[in-house]
């Protein structure tokens, strides 16, 4: 647990995961946590599923498994020391043997469950084999394997004489087993072991698979071995409006409970929740029709909270939340603050790759040191890949190691950390880029206009100004930025005037043409969205011409031609050609499949 009794400790845990420790002030997840614990009790296998960022480890370790501990110790005060069952957390994916370093940690588990040592625990598991072996003898019933064997024994331990003892393991971020099995388990002995375990007919271990949205489909590998792996699953949501305010306010009752008699309780103004609740329901952060992303909720209360405190306040007020001038605001200024404590020289190294990293139109894509190196050019390896890992700290956290389907397996890869950075980041980018420097001297020049000595000083500056290709360039990006996608496309065209076949203009118009078929689509406007369309692809044609490594062109076509022309047959052409450049990405494998079939449903009623 927390140690609550230090001065002014945070109840908000901003931009940093929950654990176990911080089971006191986690809330917000009650059903869930029921929903999941119920499941993972009577089930043999769950299936526990979400975007990135949701809050799925969160959830499990400061909610399930602190409850689940709770619980064994309440049983070990009625049973006898029994606690009648053990829960085990196991996300190590990327060290050979998956399958020793689960037993590892089971075995762990459970000398803490029952309070044993080492040799105890061995010696009590020989007596069960032992047991075990001359039962099935004398039944003439087939011998469990040895894993299946040793886990159904440390069910049974937790029981002692009591019935009813339960092992329940969660494979954590299992995502990252299909990135790294292909290395560290080559036999597939792990997925053999797992498959049995759920299939045999022992009911004392339970499994729960927990897995980003993104990579559910790897586990269709695993239907015909296991077929109940997708029968019994969840899908964890963002927070409600009702969870996003007990995650405000209970929290900081617990902290008022637990505080010392000498200190003062702090208090939550209404009006703050329900102004907080309302900018992140609507603002471009949050995620659309689909609830409230807690670390973005985390953010914005652990700043007010420290801002609060620092001034001697012991009331969070709305007036605070205008003076820092909103929630986005706030995400602005964690991003701002975090890089301005680079150097200079890893300042512009960070602009360099970060542009790589985001999008125009908002995407992140995880990237390799290696890939970094190759697209920006740099040469200093280890000074990049130390950035990298300084981004993804703990001080920072504006990026996350990451295991990804594209390109090698075993390579560690880096994205930004949640969707709720991408626009900030994207906004530090327009000042930052190394190519902005060249803008700011010519930003410089425009304001100096109307003290020039005659028109014809004018006349030579704006000269130099307007045959810049960055000035165009720039400008349209920070128009795309600000959503005025027509006129970043009258840029894109000028800047396209000075350098016809460059790349980024072209992906750059391609992108705010796509954005405007879009707003045209939700207007009821289906031809005009659709003449757009065909521009957007044509655009991005051109900038597939201009560099032919561009998965990104490759994708963004393939991604109009299927769900915006019904054109699948050339979908299925673009994601062909995308994953020729990247044979494992998961999205293009995933679009090109859904286009496949479309395609052939279309031969299908046609023919």
């Amino acid at each position: 647990m927390p140690n609550i009794q230090h001065e002014n400790p945070c109840p908000y845990k901003g931009m940093d995961p929950y654990t176990e420790e911080d089971a006191l002030f986690f809330f917000g997840r009650e059903q869930w946590q029921k929903l999941i614990i119920g499941k993972l009790k009577t089930c043999p296998i769950t299936l526990l599923y979400g975007e990135s960022g949701v809050g799925k480890s969160s959830l499990l370790r400061a909610g399930v498994v602190h409850q689940l501990h709770r619980e064994a110790e309440q049983n070990q005060e009625q049973f006898e020391g029994m606690p009648k069952l053990a829960v085990v957390v196991f996300d190590d994916w990327s060290k050979p043997f998956p399958l020793k370093g689960l037993i590892n940690s089971v075995r762990s588990s459970m000398l803490k469950a029952l309070g044993i040592e080492k040799d105890e625990l061995k010696k009590n598991v020989k007596e069960l084999f032992k047991t075990r072996r001359k039962n099935a003898k004398n039944k003439n019933i087939a011998r469990p394997s040895g894993v299946i064997q040793t886990l159904k024994a440390y069910a049974e331990l937790t029981s002692g004489e009591y019935w009813g003892g339960k092992l329940l393991i969660i494979l954590d971020q299992f995502e990252e087993y299909f990135v790294y099995q292909p290395k560290a388990d080559k036999k597939r002995i792990f997925a053999k072991e797992l498959c049995s375990a759920v299939n045999s007919s022992n009911r004392d271990v339970n499994f729960l698979i927990s897995i980003r949205s993104d990579a559910l489909f790897r586990l269709n590998q695993f239907s015909g071995q296991m077929p109940g792996i997708q029968d019994n699953y969840i899908e964890l949501e963002h927070l409600d409006e009702n969870s996003a305010k007990e995650a405000i306010l209970k929290p900081v009752e617990v902290y008022n409970k637990k505080l010392l008699s000498d200190k003062k309780s702090v208090i939550v103004e209404s009006n703050l929740v329900e102004s907080i609740l309302e900018e992140l329901k609507n603002s471009d952060q949050a995620v659309a029709n689909v609830g409230i992303e807690a670390p973005y909720l985390q953010l914005v209360m652990k700043r007010l909270w420290d801002e609060e405190i620092d001034a001697g306040s012991h009331r969070l007020r709305l007036e605070t939340l205008e003076e820092l001038h909103g929630t986005e605001q706030i995400i602005s200024d964690h991003v701002k603050k975090a890089m301005d404590r680079l150097e200079v020289r890893e300042q512009k190294t960070a602009a360099r790759v970060l542009d790589y990293m985001v999008t125009p139109s908002g995407y992140k894509i995880p990237y390799s040191v290696g890939d970094l190196v190759y697209y920006t050019k740099l040469e200093d390896w280890e000074c990049l890949a130390d950035l990298l890992q300084k981004l993804a700290s703990g001080d920072f956290r504006l990026l996350r190691p990451v295991v990804s389907f594209v390109g090698k397996s075993n390579e560690q890869r880096y994205e930004i950390f949640y969707n709720l950075l991408i626009k900030p980041i994207r906004d530090w980018l327009n000042d930052n880029r190394p190519e902005s420097l060249d803008l700011k001297k010519y930003k410089l020049v425009i304001d100096k206009y109307l003290t020039f000595s005659s028109l014809k000083d004018v006349q030579g500056h704006w000269k130099r100004v307007k045959n810049s290709y960055w000035y165009w360039y720039r400008k349209a990006r920070s128009l795309e930025t600000s959503k005025h996608y027509k006129e970043a496309i009258a840029y894109y065209d000028q800047a396209l005037k000075i350098r016809p076949q460059d790349y980024f203009s072209l992906y750059g118009q391609g992108s705010s043409l796509e954005q405007l078929g879009h707003d045209q689509k939700h207007c009821g406007n289906s031809l005009k969205a659709r003449e757009f369309y065909w521009k957007a692809i044509e655009s991005f044609k051109q900038a597939l011409a201009a560099n032919p490594k561009d998965y990104w062109s490759c994708y963004s076509r393939g991604y109009i031609e299927l769900y915006e022309l019904d054109q699948y047959e050339k979908a299925v052409a673009s994601f062909e050609q995308a994953l020729a450049l990247r044979p494992n990405d998961d999205h293009a494998l995933r679009h090109r499949d859904e286009a496949l079939r479309k395609a052939r449903k279309e031969v299908f009623f046609n023919s």
